[in-house]
């Protein structure tokens, strides 16, 4: 196995577990220790993203990309982003007609549209490395971004952890902060940043 896809691996299988060498909780047990139900009920969202992340790593190319806000744009090439230096992954994936319920149900479950989640299209899923008590830990972003027809400009941005909602820190619309947060993966987004542009004036 190629080493970066072992060191994905291995801080997939921490996530859903435990730290084996510490014994630190992973992040799926941190949300299941979480006094609340907004957070819980997040779990199988969560859990779907990393069994995503895992799975595609076996099917998809894995590439070495830096992810920084300040490059241009990537394109929608399906494969595993991995960014060593800012401790960033994203994974591309395609996804035909009728399909992403199937691939990825409890993402498209928060899509409130079955005409644009039935189209064919390619899902971002976004993570980052954190360190934390000297252990890395994979954390998945708390939206995806789904592009409706593989189009770079058709970017439909995707709440799937809704708990960050209840975050005293959150503030603001989460469609236009998700938005700007895409371009730290250097997910496409200026398209349909235009489109948001009229929405934002008005309110």
């Amino acid at each position: 196995m190629n080493p970066t896809a072992e060191i994905l691996s291995s801080l997939i299988d921490q996530a859903i577990t435990e730290h084996r060498s510490t014994e630190q909780p992973g992040f799926i047990q941190v949300m299941a220790k979480k006094d609340s139900r907004s957070i819980q009920n997040d779990i199988p969202a969560a859990f779907e993203m990393y069994a995503l992340l895992q799975h595609y790593l076996g099917h998809l190319p894995l590439r070495n990309t830096a992810l920084s806000e300040d490059l241009p744009e990537i394109d929608l090439t399906p494969g595993i982003l991995y960014d060593g230096e800012h401790k960033r992954v994203v994974a591309l994936i395609a996804c035909e007609t009728d399909t992403l319920p199937y691939i990825a149900h409890y993402v498209a479950d928060r899509i409130p549209s079955s005409e644009l989640k039935g189209r064919a299209g390619t899902l971002a899923l976004s993570f980052t490395i954190e360190t934390h008590g000297e252990v890395e830990h994979l954390i998945p972003e708390w939206h995806a971004a789904w592009y409706v027809g593989h189009d770079p400009g058709h970017c439909i941005p995707v709440l799937t952890l809704r708990s960050v909602l209840q975050d005293e820190q959150f503030s603001g619309d989460w469609v236009d902060v998700a938005m700007q947060r895409m371009g730290v993966f250097r997910l496409p987004r200026a398209k349909a940043l235009e489109a948001l542009q009229p929405r934002t004036q008005t309110n």
